[in-house]
Parts: structure tokens; C-alpha cells; sequence
């Protein structure tokens, strides 16, 4: 077999890798901790993993979930010092498949690796978590997952190691998996992405830079009807608008104190940085896609008429860009409702209606699939569809008027006045929340 060893300690892999190999087994790589694992994973197809639980950055279940959810023919064999058993529930849960107590003995090692040579994999996926809540608060719930989530985990391993003879390429490719998804159910993608964007904070920036992306390309039309090469400029600038910032963005959304001077001073300069790196390093040669992640912070209301498609596409992004940020949670305080983010993109710095921000909102709805709203029954609901008027979407409710779960989830007409929505609500003030796989089957 094929295997690829993590662990922090340097003589724990040279100790693995001398069983390993004396078993006849090939090991190919090994690392010191996960960031690049993924990666590596996706493109060189091991047969095995061994991963430890405690890692840098990352821990062993967090990559564990990411690796579960990217591929689904790699044998996960976790490696612990603790005895913990819940420990190593919450990893087979997940899909490891075996486990090595260390320090490691030579026979349970061997007995792991003939054990995995057997089977391989016995595919014990994500989504056979338990649909309530979430067990393990390090493990993001949603990635139960959906191809739109494991588009995402790529965009961010592409992001955080963009390398040169590649990048475009892929970035490419992500492109147009993701036009496939709007186009077959751009409901489907916003609650996705809605849902995921308002409940984690994990690899905050590469969802959130995919959701900008998805509310541009649903708000296409403001920026040139029918013009497919400026739509797509709008999607690459959005895709990579933050690439300069990507770890930063994922810092600064745990973080619980201040920004300092020199994280301010990489927030206002990283527009210009995203498009030096794009140019100079990544080979990006389109002067609009360039110009427009150059321009997508600037704040300039006022018509579009008269601006250049860069500046058009610039002002959406950020229109977007802020939509977007608003139904996000930090540390430092809860995402907005959907309705409360929504005005904020409508109303421009001069407090006037924004044209960009009013066909971003005209696009997805006052109430766009994902968010939560209360009903006038008194039940809370969640937004499944777009309706035929953009305040009256397809919801079903699963809390009742005293604020305990309904014995089933039931679809509501907002457009009767019992069911009519009267309040948009912020997703921290729902406790228990659905698993997106059993929302996505409702669809």
C-alpha cells in the first residue's frame, strides 16, 4: 500500500515508516502537520493515512472530516496517545477506519495495516451523523456534505497554495463546476452556501468568497446582458478578490481582540496586494478580472451607467462583499438576520437606494433561501425556495408557537396571511438547527 504519514514528531514518522516499509509497504510522503495534506491527498491518491489527533493549526478530525468529504478512497488510520475512548468515537464516526496507540508497538501496527489492506475503507461517510446537532464542537456540522461544500474545501486549499503552473487551471475548472450548480439550482446553492456562511466560522474566507461569487453571477444581468467573458472576469475577481488576505480573513473571524495597526494596514492595502499577486505571480493576464479585484473595496455610490464594466463589476462585488459578510458570525459578535444584512447592501454610503445593491437583492429575494424568519403563526421557519414575490419564499417550519420542535416539519404558503413572514431572524436565536442534508432533501 501506499501511505502517507502525519505526525508533529519527527522520529514518531521515521519509527512509522521503518514498520511501514519493513511490512512492504511504500511510504510516499510525510508532514509535520495538515496544510498541505488535502492536497496532496486529491492528487496523488494514497491508500492510507496515517493522521494524528493533535496537529498545528488543524487538528487530526478536522482534516479527518475534510478528507472524508473531498475523497472517498483513502483509509484513515488515527494515531493517539490518548485513551479516551468518546475521542475515538467521534473519529469513526467520521470515517477513520483504524487506530494506533503510541508510542507505537510494532504488532498492533502491523495488525492495523493488514486490517486496513483487507478492507481498505469501510465507508462510514459524514452524513451518517446524527441530524440534530452537532457531537464534536470542533467539526462543522453542515459538512454532511454536498459537492457545493466540497467545491469550497478545494477553492480554499487552492487560495491558501496557489502554485502557478496550475492556478488558473483549476480555478478554471472550479469556475465552471459551479455555473453547473447555479444553473441546474441556484436555490439549492444559496441555502447551501447561506446556511454554511451563517453558522461557521471555519475556512471563513474561501466560503465566503464563493458566496460573492454566487450573488454576482444570480446579479449578472446589471453588469452586461448576455456578455459571458465580463461575466466570467466578475466571478474569477470575486473568487480571488481576497487571496492576499486568505489567512487573515480566517484569523480575524476568531479573533476576540482588536485588529491591530498592521492587520488594519493589510485590510486596506490587501485589494491592491489580491491583484499584484494575481498578475505578477499567478500569471493573470485579463485586465478586467484584474481591475476589478483591484477596485472591489472602493466605495463610490451613485449610478453605474457611466462607469467602466470593471468599475460595474467592482461595485457589485462589494455590494455583495458586504451581504455577505453581515450573515456572518465572528467571535466578537453574531450574524445578522438575512433582512438586516440585505439592507445594509441596498442602502449606499450616501444612504440612497444602490443600484448595484438593489439588483443584488432583487436576485435572491428579501428573504433568500438559508436565513431564518418568524411566521405569523408564531412558528420559525427556514427558507427553502424563492417565491414567486421576493417577500413571500418557500419555507417549512420546524419550531412551533411555544418554541419546541414540531413532531414534523411542515412547508407554509407565505403568501396567506396565517403564514405571512414577520420577522427576519438572526441564526444565533435558533438553538437547534437542522442538518443541511435533511434540508436539501426537503428541496
Amino acid at each position: 500500500m501506499k501511505i502517507v504519514i502525519v505526525d508533529i514528531d519527527k522520529s514518531m514518522r521515521t519509527v512509522l515508516r521503518t514498520i511501514c516499509e519493513a511490512e512492504g509497504h511504500e511510504v510516499v510522503a510525510e508532514f509535520g502537520d495538515g496544510y498541505v495534506l488535502l492536497d496532496y491527498v486529491m492528487n496523488h491518491h494514497p491508500d492510507v493515512v496515517c493522521l494524528d489527533f493533535n496537529l498545528p493549526g488543524q487538528d487530526g478530525l478536522e482534516l479527518l472530516v475534510e478528507m472524508d468529504t473531498a475523497v472517498n478512497h483513502v483509509g484513515v488510520i488515527m494515531m493517539t496517545g490518548s485513551d479516551d475512548p468518546e475521542l475515538k468515537g467521534h473519529a469513526a464516526d467520521l470515517g477513520a477506519t483504524g487506530f494506533i496507540h503510541k508510542p507505537f508497538e510494532r504488532a498492533q501496527v502491523i495488525d492495523e495495516l493488514k486490517a486496513m489492506d483487507k478492507t481498505r475503507r469501510i465507508p462510514i461517510r459524514a452524513s451518517a451523523l446524527p441530524s440534530s446537532t452537532t457531537e464534536h464542537p470542533a467539526i462543522p456540522q453542515s459538512r454532511t456534505l454536498t459537492p457545493l461544500l466540497d467545491l469550497q474545501l478545494r477553492l480554499n486549499v487552492l487560495l491558501r497554495r496557489p502554485e502557478k503552473e496550475s492556478f488558473l487551471q483549476r480555478l478554471a475548472e472550479l469556475d465552471r463546476e459551479m455555473i453547473e450548480h447555479i444553473d441546474a439550482d441556484s436555490d439549492r446553492v444559496l441555502l447551501t452556501l447561506i446556511d454554511h456562511s451563517s453558522t461557521e466560522l471555519h475556512q471563513y474566507s474561501s466560503t465566503h468568497s464563493l458566496l460573492v461569487m454566487v450573488l454576482c453571477q444570480m446579479s449578472k444581468t446589471l453588469i452586461a446582458a448576455g456578455e459571458d467573458q465580463i461575466h466570467r472576469a466578475m466571478r474569477l475577481a470575486a473568487l480571488t478578490m481576497n487571496i492576499s488576505i486568505i489567512d487573515l480573513q480566517d484569523e480575524l473571524s476568531q479573533q476576540l481582540t482588536p485588529l491591530s495597526p498592521d492587520q488594519k494596514e493589510r485590510i486596506v492595502s490587501h485589494a491592491a496586494e489580491s491583484e499584484n499577486s494575481l498578475r505578477s505571480s499567478l500569471g493573470c493576464t485579463e485586465p478586467l478580472w484584474l481591475e476589478s479585484v483591484k477596485r472591489h473595496h472602493d466605495a463610490i455610490p451613485g449610478a453605474l451607467s457611466e462607469r467602466t464594466p470593471a468599475q460595474r463589476i467592482a461595485r457589485l462585488i462589494q455590494r455583495a462583499d458586504l451581504f455577505a459578510a453581515r450573515i456572518s458570525p465572528r467571535k466578537t459578535r453574531p450574524a445578522m438576520s438575512a433582512a438586516t444584512a440585505a439592507q445594509v447592501a441596498y442602502l449606499g454610503e450616501d444612504g440612497k437606494p444602490d443600484e448595484a445593491g438593489a439588483a443584488l437583492i432583487k436576485a435572491i429575494g428579501i428573504y433568500p433561501p438559508g436565513c431564518w424568519v418568524g411566521l405569523g403563526s408564531g412558528e420559525l421557519a427556514i427558507v427553502l425556495r424563492r417565491g414567486s414575490k421576493a417577500h413571500c419564499p418557500v419555507v417549512v417550519a420546524f419550531f412551533g408557537l411555544d418554541g419546541m420542535p414540531l413532531p414534523t416539519p411542515r412547508v407554509r404558503d407565505t403568501e396567506s396571511e396565517r403564514y405571512n413572514i414577520r420577522a427576519s431572524l438572526p441564526p444565533g436565536k435558533i438553538k437547534f438547527r437542522p442538518n443541511l442534508a435533511t434540508l436539501l432533501n426537503m428541496i
